[in-house]
């Protein structure tokens, strides 16, 4: 930006030399400038003046009245990387190298300052910043005043720029440090207060106002506006932690609760220290707080998660991805007979009952890896050796970059539900009184039978009924009867081989299946078997029966 064909920058002539031109660098001071009670001779006092400014740091200059310049110091070059002549050559340099967004600011402070002619316009300060030489940015702080001759002409000014820069970058650093403080402090949901004891005063940094849902400008940090916060069967703890209190030792953390108008109460957590002057004489207290309310809704969390997980009837067994136990609940040490102690950093191995064979747990395996999730019956080994079968479901735990780093194992004993399952089949195949077969299962028995039965081997089909019982149950009663038939069944079951199946079918009747025999005679020779067996009178409650 160019300011030469601006009135402010109209050539002179001044002491009948050209102002603008090199060779007027040096400033006679001593020719216009009225110095009371000065001892220097004028000669002696402009080399002073020249001395000082050629060796000051500041980038020094004296502005003639037409904008152009007729002195600037050697510190120009340290500063903006343009050596004095090239200023003098060009007064429109330093508009040039300013910083675009700053020149407006500087074209204003030029035109306000530049044509003032007024002996009560004081020292002028701006500050902006330049591009160097070399492309580097450096803050400059511009101080300007003008001054005049003995006779009250209007000289020009005279203009000291200083170099900033690091003053600037520590205020910014300081700036960075503080807004990250200060962001820390609000992600945190962290603040700081401070008792001053001789004032009684008590101040609370802003984020008080936003975790108590409020704004500044509608509550004041004394104590008494604080205790209004605070839900009333804290107070007297908050007047004890605030002012000083004498049961509470330093440094310990204390939890109060605020009250709310909307949401939750938010729960502060404080911890403070006593504050001491220089003869050890307690003069306040200070200390910070946190919301703790987030947290203190994790801890409920936890704990309920615990109290599940320690109340639960399922057993839980949590490993690592190796199959290191790492915890195991109480239902799970109920059902499988070990103590934590036993087993935590164990290998879930310690559970094998080796009823599975290696495709069974190659299948669990792939699907834990591919689902995430396994689900079916296992058989383990309980402590004492016992086997148990287990209804389980095998989950994985991944962790942020979706990678498996637990599994958790949820399962419930399943051998009162097996041993019902066989009561009942049992029942459902069985004679209730005698425990044989009973008629359907001699059906399935015999149909399967019959599907193998080979051209050179044969079956036989045996009826068998107990001659006169109808009597017995008549004459002594079905309980009698009852035991009669137990007797006979145990009889009957004595005369076949072990693999030849005896039920009953009903009543006094029993049917018998012989599998794999060679001839009829096998039938007949179990028949007189039977017949003989029945020979042998039978004794119930000290009866006898033929």
């Amino acid at each position: 930006m160019s300011l030469t064909s601006s009135a402010l920058y109209q050539k002179k002539e001044l002491a009948g030399w050209r102002v603008c031109q090199p060779k007027h660098h040096k400033i006679n001071m001593t020719e216009h400038i009225q110095r009371p009670g000065e001892s220097l001779q004028p000669e002696e006092a402009t080399a002073y003046c020249q001395a000082i400014a050629d060796a000051s740091d500041d980038w020094e200059a004296w502005i003639l009245t037409d904008g152009t310049y007729k002195y600037i110091s050697p510190a120009c070059a340290g500063i903006s990387g343009y050596q004095p002549k090239e200023f003098m050559d060009r007064p429109d340099l330093l508009f040039d190298i300013v910083h675009p967004e700053d020149r407006d600011n500087l074209l204003r402070h030029h035109t306000c300052h530049l044509d003032c002619r007024d002996h009560d316009d004081g020292p002028a300060e701006i500050e902006f910043r330049i591009l160097t030489r070399d492309g580097a940015i450096r803050w400059i702080r511009h101080q300007c005043q003008p001054f005049f001759s003995a006779e009250g002409e209007w000289l020009g000014r005279r203009s000291t720029n200083r170099d900033i820069t690091r003053i600037k970058q520590a205020e910014e650093a300081l700036r960075k440090s503080e807004m990250q403080l200060h962001d820390a402090c609000r992600i945190a949901r962290l603040g700081y207060w401070q008792y001053d004891k001789p004032s009684a005063r008590l101040t609370f940094s802003d984020t008080l106002y936003i975790l108590a849902g409020l704004y500044g400008n509608t509550f004041t940090s004394g104590g008494k506006d604080m205790l209004r916060l605070v839900h009333p069967e804290d107070r007297r703890l908050a007047i004890s932690i605030f002012t000083g209190g004498k049961l509470l030792a330093p440094r310990d953390s204390h939890e109060i609760h605020l009250i709310q108008q909307k949401g939750a109460a938010p729960v502060i957590r404080i911890i403070h220290e006593d504050i001491y002057d220089d003869n050890g004489v307690i003069v306040g207290r200070r200390g910070s707080f946190q919301d703790v309310t987030g947290h203190k809704h994790v801890q409920a969390q936890l704990s309920l998660l615990d109290k599940i997980f320690d109340t639960t009837v399922e057993g839980i067994v949590i490993t690592d991805t190796n199959g290191k136990i790492e915890k195991i609940n109480p239902a799970a040490q109920r059902i499988l007979g070990y103590t934590p102690v036993e087993v935590i950093g164990e290998n879930s191995r310690i559970f094998k009952s080796d009823r599975h064979d290696l495709p069974f747990y190659a299948d669990l395996w792939g699907s834990l890896k591919e689902k995430g999730i396994w689900q079916g019956e296992i058989w383990d080994r309980r402590k004492n050796g016992e086997l148990c079968p287990l209804q389980m479901t095998i989950t994985s735990l991944f962790d942020s970059h979706r990678q498996a780093n637990r599994f958790i194992g949820v399962f419930h004993d399943m051998t009162e539900v097996r041993t019902q399952e066989k009561k009942i089949h049992f029942q459902t195949y069985h004679d209730a009184l005698t425990g044989l077969p009973n008629r359907h299962l001699f059906l399935d028995r015999l149909k399967i039978a019959l599907r193998h039965c080979k051209k050179d081997r044969k079956l036989a089909v045996l009826m068998v009924d107990i001659d006169d019982f109808k009597q017995v149950n008549n004459s002594l009663g079905h309980t009698i009867g009852d035991l009669l038939l137990k007797q006979a069944s145990v009889r009957i079951r004595e005369c076949v081989r072990e693999h030849d199946t005896v039920a009953r079918q009903g009543g006094d009747d029993f049917i018998l299946l012989l599998e794999d025999i060679s001839d009829i005679a096998v039938a007949t020779q179990t028949m007189e078997r039977i017949t003989e067996s029945f020979q042998t009178p039978f004794s119930v409650n000290g009866k006898q029966f033929f």
